[in-house]
């Protein structure tokens, strides 16, 4: 659906992901439906307490779960200019 209406690229991320078999699950559903996986977000109890605490996750030291964030952004952002599409 998001290809027929011209977003020209789909990837899943998985969240909140507690083991290999969860992870294990995600890549196979994307192999079976030709998405890529763009990353992994680890399950992380800081991103509740945040949560809870009505707090951004973007403030949090040491976050797992935030460095992941970051790392799909990063691989994300550096895809797209070596294809030409962000100056």
């Amino acid at each position: 659906m998001a290809l027929d209406s011209g977003i020209p690229r789909v990837e899943l991320v998985g969240n909140r992901i507690q083991d290999p078999e969860q992870e294990t699950v995600i890549r196979d559903f994307a192999r079976l439906h030709n998405l890529g996986v763009a990353g992994m977000i680890p399950f992380d109890p800081a991103v509740t307490r945040a949560g809870v605490a009505g707090d951004s996750i973007v403030a949090l030291k040491g976050s797992v779960a935030l460095d992941a964030i970051r790392g799909i952004l990063d691989r994300i952002c550096r895809d797209e200019h070596s294809e030409g599409e962000i100056p």
